[in-house]
């Protein structure tokens, strides 16, 4: 199942890369259509996806860093990029620093994906998991200077 998950995943990030561009047609203040990961506490996220293409034998897109990429560089980390190097905020935290809505408040945490995918929950899985990544990505464009 998680062999076919990860490939399935990066297909799903390249298709919106390719929708996003086709929308951004003509607009002079888009973002490049290039990957540039953006997570909160990114080192162990992508790490974490960079280890498991690896046991899993699925090749990993160009836009994954590996474990020598390098926050600002390679990917954003709005976690380092708030707390500082070596230091840490949570990400319900910052969203209430910021007046922004958690991921969550969707009934769902990081805690609980491990028992909802032995379960088979797979669509609330992806639920949680996009509330984290619009989050994160609200939480990029302010920190960033971009507005929100």
């Amino acid at each position: 199942m998680e062999n076919s998950a990860a490939p399935w995943f990066f297909d799903a990030v390249e298709g919106w890369q390719r929708e996003e561009a086709q929308r951004a047609a003509g607009n002079p203040h888009y973002w490049p259509a290039d990957v540039f990961p953006v997570a909160h506490n990114a080192a162990f996220d992508l790490g974490f996806i960079w280890r498991r293409c690896i046991v899993l034998g699925v090749p990993m897109p160009p836009w994954l860093p590996g474990p020598l990429g390098r926050a600002g560089k390679d990917y954003a980390c709005t976690m380092q990029t708030w707390a500082g190097y070596g230091q840490r905020v949570s990400l319900d935290a910052l969203c209430k620093t910021l007046r922004l809505p958690s991921p969550k408040d969707g009934g769902m945490d990081g805690t609980q994906v491990f028992a909802a995918w032995q379960a088979g929950e797979c669509e609330r899985i992806a639920a949680y998991n996009l509330r984290d990544a619009l989050t994160v990505g609200l939480i990029w464009q302010r920190i960033a200077g971009r507005g929100v």
